[in-house]
């Protein structure tokens, strides 16, 4: 059997320092988006601190191939005017139509700039809204912003909005706890629905759900297979027992709204991002925090990501890091790169946008690969 492989063709630094200085900023939680037009748009949280409630989103577009960027209106840009002491993180702009942009966001309503995103005993997180945004003029303004009407008992972590094969639009997001209250209903992943050019979400299949309240399904990937099913990656993680599971994997073959239960893929990483590449080819890529090889990896498939042909797995960009704790939360700012996410381009290569340290803050930076079917 032939075996593909993974090529590094490129590397791209769209925010931040590629080098730290004392005056360096941290920017994380990046997400990258691809407009009609050809031009990419690359979301960052930036602040003096990893997490802390100074943080603001960032938007850059680029209009040469990812080569060079320049700084364009944020779409939380009303509420920072608005609630100057709340904090704002996981920005995702997605394209409707061609000038036609939609951004989802959380804002952590923080008042006490001691305290951490994550809680340093209970891992919850500071409470959040998710709040919307849409731009008909390509980002050159935003609407006022709003918030998502579909809730939980809990938190929503929201992913990147994506549209769906029937015309709808799905965002897939994480259930979490808010800061020392415990869960009230319990961790899962969904994906909520909208049919109106992401005006109201009144519906939302789940993904996965641990009814014991161990064991939390996260940061949902999805990818499309040819045949329109979706495909969703999930890092899973046994809070009680403070350990990482292997990436399961959810099918839905009727947009979203029905999930196939989550299965383990036997691979063993944080934030999974699959990309379908045809031909029964898929790449994940992953993140390894422990072990040897640390750093942003990638596995390939060749039965739409049921299982990896680990003779694939590559390193892509490593990092040398011993970490004190197991606890991706409350340890969370002593981690040197995280919160990855992958995008196909039409060449078939494949774009990775992730955070990484650069020996004083963080920076952002986009990792090009090319997969060698051999």
């Amino acid at each position: 059997m032939n075996i593909p492989s993974i090529q590094v063709i490129d590397r791209y630094l769209p925010a931040g320092d590629d080098v730290g200085r004392p005056d360096s900023r941290y920017h994380t939680f990046p997400s990258l988006a691809r407009c009609s037009d050809g031009s990419f748009i690359c979301t960052a949280l930036v602040g003096t601190t990893k997490s802390g409630p100074d943080g603001r989103a960032k938007v850059f577009r680029s209009t040469d191939g990812c080569k060079t960027w320049a700084p364009i209106p944020s779409p939380t840009q009303w509420d920072e005017q608005a609630h100057p002491r709340c904090g704002y993180l996981m920005c995702h702009i997605t394209e409707l139509s061609p000038g036609h942009l939609l951004a989802s966001y959380m804002r952590a309503d923080r008042f006490n700039p001691d305290e951490p995103l994550f809680h340093p005993t209970t891992s919850g997180m500071q409470r959040t809204v998710v709040r919307l945004s849409s731009s008909k003029d390509n980002g050159a303004t935003w609407s006022e912003p709003w918030d998502l009407d579909y809730s939980v008992p809990d938190l929503i972590a929201p992913g990147r909005i994506i549209r769906l094969p029937d015309g709808a639009l799905g965002m897939p997001f994480e259930v979490w706890h808010e800061w020392d209250k415990g869960f009230r209903e319990g961790p899962s992943t969904r994906m909520v629905l909208s049919r109106d050019e992401g005006r109201t979400w009144p519906q939302a299949g789940i993904l996965a759900r641990d009814e014991k309240r161990q064991v939390i399904y996260g940061d949902p990937r999805p990818t499309f297979l040819p045949d329109g099913r979706i495909v969703v990656l999930t890092w899973v993680h046994n809070f009680v027992a403070g350990q990482d599971l292997p990436v399961h994997r959810s099918e839905s073959a009727d947009n979203g709204r029905t999930w196939s239960p989550p299965v383990s893929t036997e691979l063993i990483g944080q934030i999974a991002n699959p990309v379908s590449l045809g031909n029964n080819l898929m790449i994940a890529v992953y993140q390894r925090r422990f072990g040897d090889g640390i750093g942003m990896r990638g596995v390939l498939s060749k039965n739409h990501g049921r299982t990896w042909i680990e003779q694939t797995d590559t390193l892509l960009w490593g990092m040398q890091q011993k970490l004190d704790t197991s606890n991706p939360f409350s340890g969370y700012d002593t981690f040197a790169f995280g919160y990855s996410t992958a995008m196909k381009l039409p060449d078939n290569t494949v774009l990775v946008p992730f955070w990484a340290g650069n020996g004083t803050t963080t920076c952002i930076r986009i990792l090009q690969l090319k997969i060698n079917e051999n």
